[in-house]
């Protein structure tokens, strides 16, 4: 007999999500790589899990961190939605581009000009590879 984790539920995920950007900031400050690249695994493994298993409503989960304390939080949610809510994703960046902080007014610009110049691929619709 196979012992198996249970599915992890949306509120799960998504506080994975965000616990795992919370983490890698620290692990940045710290100048940890390997620390930043563990961080950034569990981002991944939660938006990956929020899209497969739950689709639309795990993105929809991820949508209320847009109004996140943290603006790294904000920034990184964000970005990942930019297909699936571009209007509201682009509106959350903009803000935190004009708010002029450095490191996240610089995420924010980054995010915004790979949008634009059609380089962004966290959530690739269709039969798109990702590329992280």
């Amino acid at each position: 007999m196979i012992d198996r984790k249970p599915q992890e539920s949306i509120d799960e995920l998504v506080n994975e999500f965000v616990e795992g950007i919370v983490q890698q900031s620290i692990e940045i400050n710290r100048g940890s790589v390997k620390g930043s690249d563990v961080a950034h695994n569990r981002i991944l493994h939660a938006f990956k899990s929020l899209t497969a298993n739950c689709g639309d409503s795990g993105r929809d989960a991820l949508k209320v961190l847009f109004n996140h304390s943290n603006a790294r939080v904000r920034i990184v949610a964000a970005s990942f939605l930019l297909r699936y809510c571009t209007y509201e994703a682009l509106a959350v960046l903009r803000n935190e581009v004009e708010l002029g902080e450095k490191y996240t007014s610089f995420a924010a610009r980054c995010s915004i000009m790979n949008w634009e110049k059609g380089e962004w691929s966290l959530d690739p619709s269709g039969n798109e590879s990702s590329k992280h």
